[in-house]
């Protein structure tokens, strides 16, 4: 348990074994020990501002396992404040590692920190979703350029592709609140998910046909109103389904036209498709 304690007391201590290493091993001890976690976590915070890439990179990972225990939301401050007050620097350092080390753990580290805070996140969703949505495309076309149609994405790939997308639907989760926020943050939302019911039969994504019409039940749902821009989205759904795709989310599927038919019964009935 020195370990534990020397990365509670100093910075700089053994850091890329100690955040990686012994916050993996230890991380229900930590958890278990309200002092200790909020020793911990403070230091892993301020190694988030670390100028050294592999330094922000093991104490994102150590931010994920260590966040998720009961008491981490206060930890690293008390007065109801602790890691929320530091959510804006945490964020904006998760996603620039999502940027440079694009991989699953780093959108894991981002997706549980969406979940965690989401009061605290929803404010610069804007921000989140545009970052997001272009990790995600940049994966697409990656993929896209790697090998010829018809061939699976690689697993690593394949992961960062569905982990953006839970990231997504936590972020699409954190705003419920304030459903204003869903119009600002439509447009890259869209381009996600015409990128993907517009591949459907290039590459294997029916898993992330199943997000999208996800991403399309909150934004038809929860929002103060359908845009013109999702009855487009609605029509491209309705070509996938009758084209032979996105049959793994008939269930959803149904939901989005129920969503479509009840908030605007006129210009459903009214369109001539």
């Amino acid at each position: 348990f020195r370990e534990i304690h020397r990365l509670s007391e100093d910075e700089h201590v053994g850091i890329l074994n100690a955040n990686g290493w012994t916050v993996a091993q230890y991380e229900r001890l930590i958890g278990s020990d309200g002092e200790l976690l909020k020793n911990v976590l403070e230091r892993v915070i301020l190694l988030l501002r670390d100028p050294e890439i592999p330094v922000r990179y093991e104490a994102a990972v150590a931010f994920r396992l260590l966040a998720v225990h009961e008491g981490g939301e206060v930890a690293a401050g008390g007065e109801g404040e602790g890691v929320v007050a530091e959510v804006p620097q945490i964020l904006e350092s998760v996603l620039g590692l999502v940027e440079v080390c694009p991989n699953d753990e780093m959108v894991s580290a981002l997706e549980a920190l969406i979940d965690r805070y989401p009061a605290a996140v929803a404010p610069r969703a804007v921000q989140v979703c545009a970052r997001l949505c272009e990790t995600f495309l940049a994966h697409v076309q990656a993929s896209a350029s790697s090998g010829p149609a018809g061939q699976e994405v690689s697993s690593s790939k394949y992961r960062v592709l569905s982990g953006t997308m839970s990231a997504l639907i936590g972020l699409l989760q954190a705003l419920r609140a304030v459903p204003h926020m869903y119009a600002q943050v439509e447009g890259p939302l869209v381009h996600v998910v015409h990128t993907i019911l517009s591949r459907r039969h290039e590459y294997v994504m029916e898993d992330q046909i199943v997000d999208a019409v996800e991403i399309i039940n909150y934004l038809t749902f929860c929002a103060p109103s359908i845009s013109d821009q999702m009855w487009q989205v609605f029509q491209l759904l309705v070509d996938t389904f009758v084209s032979g795709g996105g049959y793994d989310a008939i269930e959803n599927i149904n939901s989005v036209v129920d969503n479509f038919i009840r908030r605007d019964t006129a210009r459903f009935a009214a369109d001539p498709a």
